[in-house]
């Protein structure tokens, strides 16, 4: 029994070595190795010299080997921000540390639990001389939004003799930016905003003249931009007339993302939220990533984003934010324990015309949001996460329970939640802010928020 013990491992590692450490013509040599080793015991002395040349050559494979094995190190270069669950390409800067030239070196990306995916595709780098640097392209898919750490990449070299391979496995210096992934959102939801907008500026606009958007003259103003002159007034009064049109400007809209835990879990404090309620928060992420892409090919501008009790706010009243920032700054989103009274999000989203709002779930706290929005005057497009009714007929909480009590406006458009989808970041440590004050973007002018 202790034989068979012995065996197996010794079995397995020479598996290992036959799959994976020789290439074809290394197992050609070892298989000719064996052959002489078996036919030596009954040959001649030539047979026992042809199996100690074999041997040596051997010997010699693995020397020179390891010898030239390729010494490489890597950082990220910088590039445009990942998405999760999306195919990506990171450019990588490689340098050969040995003075010796690397041949014939495949790069690879190595697969993190949760974090990183390993692309189909490997690099081939034929020679990179000795201290040299070169450029690469590692195929990775990224499972969790964040800033993160590069995957390491596993470097396979068979230098010089192709007769056996050698590994190392080797970090990545610097960090990635992972956006959160875009969810499948209906876009007619965004397109019935935009139209009913349109319809409200035709209903109340006053406009005079030989067009719509004609508002009428003006006197020019050397250096300002004119879309047309009135040449009839200028012949007539004897200075530049400008014919003024309306320029119509995109409607600015606050995008406001839930990412307060239930009021069980806050009370709790934990240290790390609940794994079904962090699942429903990177839900409502991805589907205010949705939202921004989806505003970019409509009308419709956000001028603000509040997640929780984070604003990014834009510089000037009205000017739309740059996309990448609203992303970067969801990608870098925490639950937070507590969440905001009504007085507080009042604040945050005071003087705009349109809120657009992801809800994790529906409560009592969520309720009053919407009450007081409602009564303040403020058109509201709010959708809310929610389990189906066949997975929430038989609530296991109290909470669960309050939440069938409540039911659901019509101004609200609720979206299932996703049960099937794996969410990768459930093991990521989210700081619990228990502070009484809003935290504002470092782009953002202006004075902290209070609730």
């Amino acid at each position: 029994m202790n034989r068979l013990r012995a065996i197996f491992p010794t079995f397995i590692y020479l598996y290992h070595l036959w799959s994976r450490r020789l290439t074809g013509g290394g197992k050609l040599l070892t298989l000719a190795l064996l052959f002489c080793t078996c036919s030596f015991f009954y040959s001649t002395q030539m047979m026992g010299e042809l199996v100690a040349s074999i041997l040596g050559l051997l010997i010699v494979v693995a020397i020179a080997s390891r010898l030239f094995r390729p010494r490489l190190a890597a950082r990220v270069m910088h590039g445009a921000a990942l998405r999760v669950g999306t195919p990506a390409e990171l450019l990588l800067e490689v340098r050969n540390q040995s003075r010796f030239p690397a041949s014939d070196v495949d790069l690879e990306a190595l697969p993190r639990l949760r974090e990183w995916k390993a692309g189909e595709s490997t690099v081939r780098i034929d020679r990179l001389e000795g201290l040299a640097l070169a450029e690469a392209t590692l195929a990775v898919i990224p499972e969790q939004r964040g800033e993160l750490t590069p995957p390491s990449i596993q470097v396979t070299s068979t230098y010089p003799f192709h007769l056996v391979k050698t590994f190392a496995s080797q970090p990545v210096d610097g960090m990635v930016l992972v956006y959160p992934a875009s969810a499948r959102l209906d876009g007619s939801l965004l397109a019935e905003v935009a139209a009913r907008r349109q319809s409200d500026e035709a209903a109340g606009n006053f406009l005079v003249g030989d067009s719509d958007d004609y508002l009428g003259n003006r006197d020019y103003v050397p250096g300002s931009p004119a879309r047309r002159f009135d040449y009839r007034s200028w012949a007539r009064l004897g200075r530049p007339i400008v014919r003024e049109y309306h320029q119509p400007q995109p409607l600015s809209i606050t995008l406001v993302v839930d990412t307060f835990l239930s009021s069980e879990a806050g009370e709790r404090r934990q240290v790390t939220p609940p794994a079904d309620e962090l699942a429903t928060m990177e839900q409502a992420l991805s589907i205010a990533a949705a939202v921004i892409d989806d505003t970019l090919e409509t009308s419709l501008a956000i001028d603000r984003l509040v997640i929780g009790t984070t604003v990014v706010q834009s510089p000037v009243d009205g000017e739309r934010l740059p996309a990448d920032l609203m992303l970067e700054a969801l990608a870098h989103a925490v639950a937070e324990a507590t969440p905001l009274k009504h007085q507080g999000l009042e604040r945050a989203t005071s003087g705009s015309r349109l809120l657009v709002v992801v809800m994790t779930r529906w409560d009592e706290t969520r309720q009053a949001w919407l009450e007081k929005w409602e009564s303040d005057g403020y058109d509201v497009l709010g959708m809310v996460i929610q389990r189906s009714a066949a997975k929430s007929s038989r609530p296991s909480t109290r909470a669960t329970a309050a939440l069938q009590e409540l039911p659901l406006p019509p101004s609200l458009v609720p979206i299932e939640r996703d049960e099937q989808q794996v969410w990768k970041v459930a093991n990521m440590p989210q700081n619990l802010p228990i502070s009484s004050e809003f935290t504002t973007s470092p782009a953002t002018r202006g004075s902290e928020v209070r609730r």
